[in-house]
Parts: C-alpha cells; structure tokens; sequence
C-alpha cells in the first residue's frame, strides 16, 4: 500500500540497557482509511549503534497519556513476532483504536517493548496529517471548552445586517417648515441590504433589524432651495427610532444643496423602526431633498 509518510519529528534515542536502541522515525498515514491508518516505525540499533539483524525478536507499541505512569490509550496488542529487521529498520499497522487515540491525544508517548523489555517512552511531536484531518472533519461536533466558545462568538458575531439606500431623482421629499423631523423616501431598490431588513411605503423607507445589537446608522439629506441665497435658514438631519429622535446634526446657512449628516452608533432591539429624517426652518416655504441623499447603517460585532 503506498503510505504517505508524515514525520513526527520525533527523533529520540532510547536507551535499552546497554544492548540496544530504538530511533523512532515516524508513523505513516494513508488518507483517511476506515481501517488500519496508521503504522509505526523505527530503527533498533545494539550497543554499537550498527542496526540489530535477524528475525528472532519480538515487537509491542504502546501509547500513554503521560511520560511516566498516566493512562494507556492504546497497544498493539500481544507482541508481534519473530519480525524481520531490515538493516535495523521495522514498521508495525497499529490497530484502530490508536488512530483514534492520537487524533484526541495529539501529546500522546509511545512505548517500543523489543522482546518484552521497554525502550523507554517518547513524546510525539505532531499528529500525523490524516489523523488531525479527520479529527477537523469531526469539529461540527465539538463539545465541552470548544463549543462553549464557539457559540460564544457566533452569539456576538450575531447575523450579517448592512444596508443603504440612495435618492436618485431631485425634489422627491418636501420637509414642511417648522415642523417636527420628517422621515424621508429613498429609491424602491437599496443599493444593498445583505439581511432584507429594508422596506418602503407611501411616504418613508425604514429599516427594522431583525436581530438586537448595536448599529452604526448614519442619514444624509442634502437640502434643495432651488438657487443660490433663494432660503437662509435652519436644516438638520435626523436619525429616528419608533419615531423619537435618537441624534441629529443642523446648521444655519443657505439651504441651496446643503448638505447634512448624522451619524450615531445605538442599540436597536428586535423589529425596531429606523427612519432618516430632516426637518427645516427657512420662514415660510416648504424646501425639498436632492439626488444623493442617503440613509444607510450595519450592525458591529460586541
């Protein structure tokens, strides 16, 4: 079977007495087999580093929790053997449930018995490629500290609500003189909004979140008189929300394409009214808002 090798980085020499040492190399992975993933291998070496030869000895792997003492996750079983040694070298398929044990046990110690004798524990040093693969594959189930703080950013991320609109067309909104704000109409069609929350009726566009949290909006009329010095006097933007000004920004001046613009970050709740409204006091004549006026806003992330 052609194995792709992923190295461990393991590289530890371990001691058996004074007769023999074992360099673990690396444990191969193939993809994702549903059976036997996972081998084990190594290089036996006698007291003179020259590798062991023959094929009389014994092998058994081991998996702990721990460098000393600690759980056993998994074993190969009843020692294998008499295996053949290849210039020093052996590869042992682990069973099943060692696949599963590295894949939740990425810190896990190996332990080589070589004819019943322990060569020591040795750390792994990275979780084979395929394992931690199909341990990611599995994370739509994650449980315990990892879901807890997975809900918890999904809960402050919350749905994706952005939106603006735009008026196309001159002199579409008459603002009454001397009145209390007046909620503005934009175009049918909004430049966006990435959550459907938008709708238009006889007389104002209105934005309801469906979702509670905190929005940047912000409302930009830009006042038409119709010439140069034609009204002097009082324009503002507002911001409303179920028809109460929550911010606005005004001035005193020429109203000839004057531009205003509010901007305010609040908490909405669910199903809230939001409008863009602009109200004027130029003595007398009702003045209208031009092409450009906008209304627009998102929710942040808190």
């Amino acid at each position: 079977m052609n194995r792709k090798q992923m190295l461990l980085a393991l590289s530890a020499a371990l001691a058996f007495g004074s007769a023999a040492t074992l360099v673990v190399e690396h444990v191969r992975a193939a993809g994702i087999p549903t059976t036997g993933a996972l081998t084990y291998s190594g290089l036996l070496q006698d007291g003179a580093a020259a590798p062991l030869t023959g094929a009389t000895h014994t092998l058994e792997v081991k998996l702990w929790s721990a460098s000393t003492a600690g759980t056993l996750l998994c074993d190969t079983g009843s020692p294998t053997g008499p295996t053949t040694l290849d210039g020093g070298r052996f590869s042992i398929l682990l069973p099943d449930t060692c696949t599963t044990a590295i894949g939740t046990n990425p810190s896990a110690y190996s332990e080589v018995l070589l004819d019943g004798t322990s060569l020591g524990r040795s750390k792994l040093g990275a979780v084979p490629y395929a394992v931690e693969a199909n341990h990611a594959v599995s994370t739509d189930s994650a449980s315990g500290a990892l879901d807890t703080r997975i809900k918890t950013l999904e809960t402050r991320l919350g749905v994706t609500s952005a939106f603006r609109v735009h008026l196309s067309t001159n002199n579409i909104a008459q603002v009454p003189d001397q009145t209390p704000p007046t909620p503005l109409l934009f175009d049918v069609t909004p430049d966006y909004d990435l959550n459907g929350e938008v709708t238009n009726d006889a007389t104002k566009t209105t934005f309801s979140p469906k979702s509670a949290g905190y929005y940047v909006l912000a409302c930009t009329p830009i006042f038409e008189s119709g010439a140069p010095g034609a009204a002097t006097g009082w324009g503002a933007a507002y911001i409303l929300v179920n028809a109460t000004a929550v911010a606005n920004n005004g001035y005193y001046g020429d109203l000839w394409t004057a531009t205003r613009r509010v901007e305010v970050v609040t908490h909405l709740n669910a199903l809230d009214k939001v409008t863009c409204g602009a109200d004027q006091q130029a003595s007398g004549a009702a003045r209208t808002v031009r092409s450009g006026s906008s209304f627009e806003g998102m929710r942040l992330a808190l």
